[in-house]
């Protein structure tokens, strides 16, 4: 888990990478969907409780077909949301700020 930045992290053994899906929206109206176990979930939980009194967090998951990817959660103000690039991942032309770029690099 690292917590706000590189400094700031916990060690997790590879028992603690919860498996989660996290099924996104393509187009517009379309729902979302996270499914995991109960711990899993509970893992999840605890980002967004995390997330809540602090800029960002970000933790590592499993699909299951053992490929990993790391979960990112960043609390951001009304004024920030509005600029962010809408997330379908099925619709062209989208325009905005894509909301986790300073991750990416």
């Amino acid at each position: 888990m690292i917590c706000n930045d590189k400094n700031d992290s916990k060690n997790d053994s590879e028992d603690d990478f919860g498996t989660l899906h996290i099924y996104g929206q393509e187009v517009w109206h379309d729902s979302v969907y996270i499914i995991g176990t109960e711990n899993d979930l509970k893992k999840l939980r605890d980002m967004l409780d995390y997330a809540i009194k602090n800029p960002w967090i970000k933790d590592e998951f499993f699909v299951n077909d053992g490929e990993g990817y790391s979960v990112i959660v960043k609390r951001c103000s009304e004024e920030e949301m509005n600029k962010l690039i809408p997330p379908y991942s099925e619709v062209e032309g989208k325009s905005g700020v894509h909301p986790f770029e300073e991750y990416k690099k």
